[in-house]
């Protein structure tokens, strides 16, 4: 898009514009209202970079929450996989809870080093 706009910009900064004799538009004034336009356009186009440039941060961001998230739900799947194996082999729900509360404070420890 910067390139389109760019190119306009150049294009209205070298048109010249055939001088009459009789009535016609003061070249000051043209002047003076294209150097506004080019202004206006110079303005669009950094918005537009701003915008785009935002956008690729957004995507990228949103790429890194899908692999964290992949992350944690690889590792609740393994805590389920520890669970039932758990009791499988006798662990009472007590002794289960005790287990998750020290896999909870190992969580929580591990998200306050990455803040």
């Amino acid at each position: 898009m910067s390139n389109r706009i760019e190119s306009l910009q150049k294009e209205i900064l070298e048109k010249k514009f055939k001088k009459r004799i009789h009535a016609g538009y003061d070249p000051l004034d043209v002047d003076e209202f294209f150097d506004k336009v080019i202004s206006y356009l110079s303005e669009l186009n950094n918005h537009a970079n701003d915008i785009f440039k935002q956008y690729k941060d957004a995507q990228e961001e949103i790429q890194n929450l899908k692999q964290e998230l992949a992350k944690k739900e690889e590792f609740i799947k393994v805590l389920n996989e520890e669970i039932n194996d758990y009791k499988k082999n006798g662990y009472t729900s007590v002794r289960i809870n005790s287990k998750l509360n020290s896999l909870k404070e190992m969580i929580e420890k591990s998200n306050n080093k990455k803040d």
